[in-house]
């Protein structure tokens, strides 16, 4: 608060409105960070503030003039503000005001997209607030909350860490409106994985424990599934039954069977070992995605002896094949898609 009673102008300074000064007085304001900061001024009398760069009345550029001015300011970098009268004689007591700038996604409808399935993002929650309604992240009760919006090219698990130099608190929902969130995970040490459907967005939160302010780094990567190496083979039972697969994060082996084709997508494997001889029929029906199914016998990479083979350009593969009692096949699904559902039922046996 100050006044402008009995304030003069000085010989040379600009016409802060364009119609010269009247009754100026001057303040010095060293930017703390750099962002968009408002200067606001509630008079008892007509007039206005303008912020200049400069120190000398023969050096100063305006940056803007009003009863209110937003401007980008520079960390570190001197401002001069003036709060004049818009005309002479006009002059009284007066409150200048001046707001930090918040994070860009310090509110849950301005979340920040995150590219998918892996990254890194640098921040500061600085000057975030929280908002009406929002929930407690991890159980705390934070106040200095900034958003992330992410939707995952495919079904999967989905690990995000969070390095920062406060004590910071991570979660994950699905929603998109404050008063909508369903929690699926969250933390106060750092690091969180998660399940994650293609079908869903997912908002994630980063915080500050008791409201602490700082810079962060948030990073997200997808977790491979399981069974995504052959010598990793998900062991499904012999007779009827049904797996599924979320297929994000998955990966191509070294020297994977498929040929060139075997690179338009990822894969998962599925070890099968019957107990008896007969026929046997396994599909992909109900899957997310482009799918080839593949079955060999053998337990190594460099061993593989193909038996069947479908590519059904869509979702539903399916293949039938003369089973022996003991071998061991191996299934392979390739699938560019969102998630693998497979199913096998033995038709025959002896």
């Amino acid at each position: 608060t100050g006044t402008a009673l009995w304030s003069t102008k000085e010989a040379g300074e600009p016409e802060h409105y364009g119609n010269g000064p009247a009754n100026s007085v001057w303040y010095g304001w060293t930017a703390p960070a750099t962002g968009d900061f408002v200067f606001t001024l509630r008079a008892g009398f007509p007039g206005g503030i303008a912020v200049y760069t400069g120190s000398g009345l023969d050096a100063l550029t305006l940056l803007g003039s009003s009863g209110s001015v937003t401007f980008r300011a520079d960390q570190g970098v001197e401002y001069r503000i003036a709060v004049d009268g818009w005309i002479f004689g006009e002059w009284g007591d007066f409150t200048l005001g001046w707001t930090p700038p918040r994070p860009p996604n310090d509110d849950l409808a301005a979340a920040e997209w995150l590219p998918a399935p892996t990254g890194s993002d640098t921040g500061e929650n600085r000057w975030a607030t929280k908002e009406s309604g929002e929930p407690a992240h991890a159980g705390e009760a934070g106040g200095a909350s900034v958003w992330y919006r992410w939707r995952p090219p495919a079904s999967g698990r989905l690990r995000l860490e969070v390095s920062a130099d406060f004590p910071a608190l991570l979660a994950v929902y699905t929603g998109t409106q404050v008063n909508g969130l369903t929690a699926i995970g969250s933390t106060a040490s750092g690091s969180l994985v998660v399940d994650v459907d293609a079908a869903s967005v997912y908002s994630v939160a980063l915080d500050g424990a008791g409201g602490a302010t700082g810079s962060y780094t948030l990073s997200w990567s997808p977790v491979p599934p399981p069974n995504d190496d052959l010598a990793a083979a998900a062991a499904i039972s012999w007779t009827t039954g049904t797996a599924s697969t979320g297929m994000l994060g998955a990966t191509v082996e070294p020297n994977e069977p498929g040929g060139d084709f075997v690179y338009d997508g990822p894969t998962v494997w599925y070890r099968w070992t019957p107990a008896s001889s007969g026929v046997v029929t396994v599909d992909t029906a109900g899957s997310r995605g482009s799918v080839i199914l593949r079955v060999f016998r053998g337990t190594t990479m460099a061993g593989l002896v193909g038996v069947a083979e479908h590519d059904a350009w869509g979702p539903d593969a399916a293949v039938s094949f003369v089973f022996r009692a003991g071998s061991s096949y191996a299934i392979q699904v390739q699938n560019d898609g969102a998630a693998t559902q497979l199913a096998w039922n033995v038709t025959s046996s002896d």
